[in-house]
């Protein structure tokens, strides 16, 4: 913690037709999944492209793009228009750029590996990298390293300067582009092919393509040094948006980060390879939910929040990113057709982001209003694309009789349920012989966590976080970092390698074997316990970042580096912070009504410090009044860290929501009786948040409508 603070979709029907935006005189999509690399080794084939961009095409459709214009380059993909080779794919930018009008609308989506070669300084383009390597996407027909006098070019690569002049041509034309790229290019690479098929990153290592070692060399001491140093400064790799038309850019992850693929929801038994990137984005896209690109991205980095990633921060950047989403500005409705079998089922599920208990109103016609709603009814068995319903009473309404229910019936999503339990991987692969840790584990598996709702997996599943257990430690790993083996590597140096990123990128818990396994269970159940609080925080601002409630919180924010510099902060973008900066934060209650505020700091090792409200200070922020307050940075913990903004519009003669009994002190004792207090304070303490929630005390509530949360996220570097 340290941190311290100064005063101062299945089938979504009917009511999605409308979301044709009013601008746009033609919407276009070219959707590139690169699965399988003949020319490349068994280990470096990907399983999530094909599922990506058959679900994309699926959702555009839904969201209005004619199938006329969606031109779908994959591989193993029924329906599609070619193979993503590199001539289909330059092919199918140059018919973007051709057909392009004023006022178009424009998605390019590119799913596969990604690497980099060495810059030709010979050219304009080459000239102009600040790092001396060009980003290059690699298409079905990659090739090899292919050396000549002036330098050399991997065979057949995409490279980001001809991406680029395309993006350029379609957006003079008038067009508005969006660009999502969900692949690797500058990234150390820690995984190997004897690690878990669960996770896979979308990232081929130049030495791989055949660049040679000294080619990388000069190209490093050639280059302008600046990448690492700031997100602002790197560059983006394929795109400009230099013309009239404006574009927005997002990308898997920063450039000195890796692009996962997972088995994806976590925790499904029916899950499927997916990239975390796409699958979260079209999430957000299938919700039907109108926002703007900037409000998408703050979504997207919340849900990575939800999910424990905190090996991997997408950047996003553009000329628009405060336009809507797909120009589209309707207000949409979630609702599928009611299946009237014996077992009542809607075909939407775990991919439309639904879950066990979500509710829904069930409507006698699919363009009545919700508060005419004929019954209602709660999600279960929740499949990837289908979910059976169970009626329930709710609001007055008693449980809805089958017969009585018209053929026309819809089921609308009200609210998706909150899943608070923590999935902890155990993985004792390299704890050989007798382990010591093995039975404190045990033990702690049977007596389970007070204050914690745990799920126990067995690697090489992935989870929440991983224990990961050696002869003389055990380590908390993120599921970026899960399966990861280096003791499987050949050669010293990866296996150094692999063993350093490992370390930097988990928590090693402070236990020694000669301590014993009872300290092993207790700083074990503590750990777990301090983990499921902090991701519980986060999975709660994963869903009250797409709602509109709480008020209207205005938070801005702007570093001070310790040389004295000011940057203005934002929720879509993670920038690297060093000790000795400082971050300003000032709150602004722009609405009509009062908000109860709360600001949490959450650290790299799941500490959580309440910087607002301050020594007992009131947070109650009346109309239009403001507060602001600074943070000193420092380097106690390192990584990636969350500022996490809470706002509950007041209400009369209620009592305040503070929600500053979510830091995670040990001096501090949640309470374990339920009192009378705000429902949404008692909502967060439901969520896993207090021992009593073990205790049979019924389901977690959620959040209502008052509340909202921001979230932002940067990273402490030494």
């Amino acid at each position: 913690m340290g941190r311290i603070a100064k005063s101062a979709f299945g089938v979504v029907l009917a009511l999605l037709i409308p979301l044709m935006p009013a601008q746009a005189r033609e919407m276009r999509a070219l959707i590139v999944g690169v699965s399988e690399y003949p020319s490349l080794a068994k280990n470096y084939q990907l399983e999530g492209p094909r599922n990506d961009v058959q679900r994309l095409r699926d959702i555009l459709q839904q969201r209005g793009f004619a199938p006329r214009n969606i031109t779908l380059l994959a591989d193993g993909v029924a329906g599609a228009s070619g193979l993503p080779t590199r001539a289909a794919i330059l092919a199918g930018l140059d018919s973007l750029a051709t057909q392009s009008a004023k006022g178009d609308y424009v998605l390019l989506y590119f799913s596969g590996h990604g690497s980099q070669e060495p810059a030709d300084r010979n050219t304009p383009e080459g000239r102009e990298e600040p790092d001396g390597l060009f980003e290059i996407f690699l298409p079905r027909d990659i090739g090899k390293w292919d050396e000549s006098d002036d330098g050399g070019k991997v065979q057949n690569a995409l490279v980001d300067f001809e991406i680029r002049r395309a993006v350029d041509r379609i957006i003079d034309k008038g067009a508005f582009v969006w660009g999502v790229f969900d692949s690797c290019h500058s990234a150390t690479l820690v995984r190997g092919a004897d690690d878990s098929a669960e996770i896979r990153y979308r990232h081929i290592s130049p030495q791989a393509l055949g660049v040679p070692g000294k080619a990388m060399d000069r190209a490093e001491a050639d280059a302008v040094h600046s990448r690492g140093k700031s997100d602002a400064a790197a560059p983006d790799p394929f795109a400009s948006a230099k013309g009239q038309g404006g574009g927005v850019f997002f990308y898997a992850a920063q450039t000195t980060e890796l692009a996962p693929e997972m088995r994806l929801p976590l925790g499904h038994p029916d899950r499927k390879p997916f990239g975390l990137f796409g699958f979260t984005l079209m999430q957000a896209l299938e919700s039907g939910a109108v926002m703007t690109y900037r409000q998408l991205a703050q979504y997207v980095l919340s849900q990575y929040g939800g999910m424990n990633q905190t090996r991997v921060t997408p950047l996003f950047s553009g000329t628009q990113l405060d336009a809507p989403v797909l120009g589209q500005d309707a207000v949409p409705i979630q609702q599928w057709k009611l299946d009237r079998t014996a077992t009542p089922a809607i075909p939407a599920g775990a991919l439309s982001r639904i879950t066990e208990g979500s509710l829904f109103a069930i409507v006698a016609n699919p363009l009545d209003k919700t508060e005419s709603a004929i019954g209602y009814a709660e999600a279960h068995n929740v499949a990837l694309s289908s979910s059976a319903l169970t009626f329930v009473a709710q609001n007055g309404k008693p449980v809805l009789d089958p017969k009585e229910i018209p053929a026309a019936a819809h089921a609308r999503l009200l609210r998706v349920a909150g899943q608070y339990q923590l999935r902890v991987v155990v993985d004792t692969n390299a704890c050989e012989g007798n382990c010591p840790a093995l039975a404190p584990i045990v033990a702690l598996q049977k007596s389970g966590i007070a204050g914690a709702q745990i799920e126990w997996l067995k690697a090489p599943d992935a989870g929440d976080v991983a224990i990961v257990a050696f002869r003389d430690r055990v380590m908390l790993v993120p599921p970026a970092l899960q399966g990861v083996s280096c003791k499987a590597r050949k050669a010293a140096a990866e296996r150094q390698r692999c063993e350093a990123e490992l370390r930097s990128g988990s928590l090693t818990l402070a236990w020694k074997p000669e301590q014993g396994g009872d300290a092993l269970r207790e700083t074990l159940a503590t750990a777990l316990h301090g983990v499921a609080r902090a991701t519980n925080l986060m999975r709660i601002a994963s869903q009250l970042t797409e709602r509109n409630g709480g008020g209207k919180l205005a938070v801005s924010m702007k570093q001070i580096t310790r040389a004295g510099k000011v940057l203005p902060l934002s929720a879509e973008r993670s920038p690297v912070l060093h000790a000795g900066d400082k971050v300003e934060v000032s709150l602004l209650n722009e609405g009509q009504m009062p908000l109860d505020v709360t600001v949490l700091y959450l650290d790299a090792s799941y500490g959580v410090s309440a910087l607002f409200p301050y020594g007992g200070a009131s947070n109650r922020l009346e109309a239009k009044a403001s507060y602001s307050f600074e943070i000193d940075i420092n380097d106690d913990t390192t990584g990636l860290e969350r500022l996490v903004t809470i706002a509950v519009q007041a209400r009369n003669l209620g009592e305040r929501a503070d929600f500053s009994f979510l830091a995670q002190s040990p001096i501090e004792q949640l309470d374990r009786t339920r009192g009378v207090e705000d429902d949404d304070v008692t909502a967060f303490r439901d969520a896993g948040f207090a021992d009593y929630t073990t205790r049979g005390v019924g389901a977690p509530k959620t959040p209502g409508d008052r509340t909202s949360m921001q979230v932002f996220n940067w990273t402490i570097q030494k």
